[in-house]
């Protein structure tokens, strides 16, 4: 199978104009800029953020000075990442 579900836990960084949406949009959309599109180490092409789940903090660290909160959060996400052997068939188009 090369799409995968992952579950993760990441540290992620609320900025003030977030902390008035609800807690589980503003923490699904700053991970998905932070990831989707990327390729991570060990889990392969970030495709989605599949569903956010726990989440601990809300800490404002003082000594950053942009009042941003970092949460610690568990999140499910959905991974493009094919084994040896795979094979994909599909269109290049330009």
């Amino acid at each position: 199978m090369a799409f995968r579900a992952v579950d993760v836990e990441e540290d992620v960084r609320l900025a003030p104009p977030d902390l008035g949406r609800p807690l589980a949009e503003a923490l699904t959309d700053s991970l998905a800029r932070n990831l989707v599109g990327r390729v991570v180490r060990d889990l392969g092409l970030v495709v989605a953020v599949v569903g956010v789940g726990a989440a601990e903090g809300g800490v404002v660290h003082a000594a950053g000075g942009d009042g941003a909160a970092h949460w610690r959060v568990a999140a499910r996400l959905a991974t493009f990442r094919p084994s040896p052997g795979d094979v994909l068939d599909g269109q290049v188009v330009a």
